[in-house]
């Protein structure tokens, strides 16, 4: 069974909202330093910075099915089994806002970080049910404690 998990709208809005705001304040601080043209200059630079950086650069698709798991973002595309990775997750929430990271731990021990923050928290938590980390079909994790100290 395949299972698809996108960049949300809703989460690439909010990016462009922040994006604004931040090339906003950019540009108020050059009024405040610069001559009349630069501003705007110092403002757009800002914007077409974020917007590149932040958002194009991190819309992603990743696609889970037999076994694989393949995470293609832009034109570059990877793809790992599954089986023979080891995963962690990170979530982050401040503010309202939630960032999520998944790092994947191939074999050989190349290590990959993968922002998934445009899929959204939902998707996330979804993906790593779908990877065993969470849910039904996580292990059992057995802690060791010393006793008396």
């Amino acid at each position: 069974m395949e299972k698809v998990y996108k960049s949300k709208l809703h989460r690439i809005l909010i990016n462009l909202v922040m994006g604004v705001l931040a090339a906003g304040v950019a540009w108020v601080v050059a009024t405040m330093l610069l001559e009349p043209p630069i501003p705007f200059v110092v403002g757009g630079v800002v914007f077409l910075m974020y917007l590149w950086l932040v958002i194009l650069d991190n819309i992603i698709t990743i696609t889970v099915k037999d076994g694989f798991l393949t995470v293609q973002k832009g034109r570059k595309t990877k793809q790992f089994k599954i089986d023979e990775c080891s995963f962690y997750a990170k979530s982050v929430s401040s503010s309202g806002d939630t960032s999520c990271s998944l790092t994947v731990t191939e074999a050989n021990g190349h290590t990959e970080r993968i922002d998934c923050e445009l899929i959204g928290y939902g998707q996330f938590q979804d993906l790593l049910a779908d990877l065993g980390m969470i849910g039904e079909n996580a292990p059992v994790q057995k802690i060791q404690t010393k006793k008396g100290e």
